[in-house]
């Protein structure tokens, strides 16, 4: 409302001088024979400095009104622009860096594949428990994110973050598996290689457990909120361990 104060004036002294050129067009005769040409043409350029000073003090009024709009749209450009430019820098990254802080499953995945299909078969069917691996880690996801939203559990939105600070500590693992084929060498011995890719499967094995528990103790709890039987503790205890855990 303050902003459309600024036109106002503009507007009000444009419209008085157009209606008071437009009388004066009218009652010209009567005005030139009462009042003479002198007062004539005063009343005339009062009527147009009315609309001249009218008009500018309009467009003033209405250049304040839009420099808001144009400043917003002007911020929204660039962060539009920020994001594109982040997201491009992302896509540069190196997919096993880890100066984002985060992994990206489907850059984990493709590296899954990639690195696989150029190592040796006898090493194949470690791609396909770890890609196992990985799909029971998103079905523990999906599931626990069904049942907090069916329940309306907002206060037990941590067990999620939970599950994906897992989730990258899986991806975590999978890294030093690329790393460890990207150096494998058919002249050095499997055995060491084997050992690493056995230790990460179990490793990930580990995470998927406590993924089970986390879920399952999840489901207790809600399964058990307004009756008698309280595991509250019994969920913050192993969630506060589970963080320990996963540091």
């Amino acid at each position: 409302m303050k902003l459309f104060k600024k036109v106002i004036p503009g507007l009000a002294l444009l419209v008085a001088g157009v209606v008071g050129r437009l009388l004066l067009s009218g009652a010209e005769t009567s005005v030139l024979i009462n009042s003479g040409m002198r007062t004539f043409r005063i009343l005339v350029w009062i009527a147009r400095g009315a609309m001249l000073i009218g008009g500018g003090l309009l467009l003033a009024g209405s250049f304040l009104l839009l420099l808001p709009l144009l400043q917003e749209r002007r911020r929204v450009r660039a962060s539009e622009e920020l994001i594109a430019r982040a997201k491009a820098e992302s896509r540069k990254r190196a997919p096993l860096s880890t100066r984002s802080g985060a992994y990206n499953e489907d850059e984990i995945r493709d590296c899954l594949m990639q690195f696989f299909d150029s190592t040796p078969a006898k090493f194949t069917p470690y791609l396909e428990r770890y890609q196992s691996q990985l799909d029971r880690m998103n079905s523990y996801q999906a599931r626990l994110n069904r049942m907090l939203r069916q329940n309306g559990a907002d206060d037990l939105t941590e067990a999620e973050a939970l599950l994906d600070k897992l989730e990258q500590n899986v991806f975590g693992v999978m890294r030093k598996v690329f790393n460890w084929l990207t150096m494998y060498d058919a002249s050095t011995p499997d055995d060491p290689l084997i050992h690493n890719l056995e230790e990460a499967e179990a490793h990930n094995e580990k995470a998927l457990e406590q993924a089970g528990r986390l879920c399952a103790t999840i489901t207790d709890y809600i399964n058990n909120q307004g009756s008698r039987i309280d595991i509250t503790n019994s969920v913050k205890s192993f969630t506060e361990l589970l963080k320990e855990e996963i540091k």
